[in-house]
């Protein structure tokens, strides 16, 4: 799906039903937010948060000191790390997505990177023989969503996994294709999907270029979403709802955070930056409509239309605190992201403190 202070700024959207709906907080109180360490796995010395899971468990990777494709998959719970192993002759994996029941994807190699869904060996490879591969979400019902490469001198496709029904422990999966009014099949990348089957992400159209475009797997279509186009505008994250959040463009939405209700005539609503900022994007966003993502190049919340700086909205817990980027947030309003305290650099749970 994924920092409440005093403000200096307070920016409202128009007060219509529409942007009501979308801005809906856990509370109307001020909200602060503390500040959990998650510590890497036994042997490494960084750690990244990249997805927490309605029951509060988080998945990531853990580092050792000098990054260089050399990560291991770690899940925590209860603030626990686990390791969750390297695939065999692999140097690398990453867990990008947890499901409500705890079914971990991402990716690991057998020296090229492919798609993975963790178990005890390390992982189980998506599709044999990809040249390249990643899973970047897997849903309560188990379909796991991403880009596969075939051939060295092909294009990704965005596609959708599903446990194969004659073969225990293998996977099928279908392709998300876009295809424009003239007919022509455009490459494509996905960046983005939800429980409801829905991906997001960009494809090329021979006729507008690159294109924002919106995925439905169950009904095998796909849509260009409306509004300003141009280079830059791209969804980043898409809820269980439909409403998708990323970067906005053309007149005055050039690289601004922006906001889609999901519907296909809506237009997209750009997010408020705080006053004399000219660049943001969204990341991330719950069923709650609470947005994550950047304010020129630092984390910010915004709930109810209103824009809040992450690290000018952290409790006691947060003193020493810099938090660098915020990934996801689950319906709880739990954040998760990457830190640096004392020059280390730990993923981090923000956890909603009504105050």
């Amino acid at each position: 799906m994924s920092f409440l202070s005093v403000l200096k700024q307070r920016v409202f959207f128009p007060a219509t039903i529409c942007a009501v709906l979308l801005f809906q907080s856990i509370a109307t109180a001020q909200v602060l937010y503390s500040v959990k360490e998650l510590a890497p796995s036994t042997g490494y010395v960084q750690s990244e948060a990249l997805a927490i899971n309605e029951r509060g468990d988080v998945v990531g990777t853990s580092y050792p000191a000098t990054i260089n494709w050399n990560g291991m998959a770690t899940r925590w719970v209860a603030g626990k790390p686990t390791a969750l192993g390297i695939n065999k002759g692999g140097l690398f994996s990453t867990a990008f997505a947890i499901n409500r029941t705890g079914v971990v994807v991402g990716d690991g190699d057998d020296r090229r990177p492919n798609a993975v869904i963790f178990n005890k060996s390390g992982g189980t490879f998506l599709t044999k023989g990809a040249n390249n591969s990643y899973a970047i979400f897997v849903s309560d019902s188990g379909l796991i969503f991403g880009n596969l490469l075939k051939g060295f001198d092909g294009n990704f496709l965005p596609v959708v996994w599903s446990a194969d029904p004659k073969k225990a422990g293998q996977y099928l999966y279908s392709e998300l294709v876009y295809i424009d009014e003239a007919g022509v099949q455009g490459e494509a990348y996905m960046l983005a999907a939800n429980n409801a089957g829905q991906a997001v992400g960009f494809a090329s159209d021979s006729v507008l270029g690159q294109v924002p475009v919106i995925w439905d797997s169950i009904s095998s279509s796909a849509r260009v979403l409306t509004g300003p186009l141009g280079i830059g505008v791209t969804p980043l994250a898409i809820n269980d709802l439909g409403v998708v959040v990323g970067i906005g463009g053309g007149e005055g939405m050039f690289y601004s955070p922006a906001i889609w209700s999901g519907a296909p005539e809506d237009s997209p609503i750009q997010l408020p930056l705080f006053e004399g900022e000219v660049y943001g994007y969204s990341t991330g966003i719950n069923n709650h409509g609470v947005v994550i993502g950047n304010h020129t190049d630092l984390p910010a919340v915004w709930s109810n239309g209103l824009i809040y700086d992450a690290n000018t909205s952290l409790d006691a817990t947060g003193k020493g605190w810099i938090i660098e980027k915020l990934n996801d947030i689950n319906d709880s309003g739990v954040i998760v992201g990457t830190g640096l305290k004392n020059g280390a650099r730990r993923g981090v749970i923000l956890t909603p403190v009504i105050k």
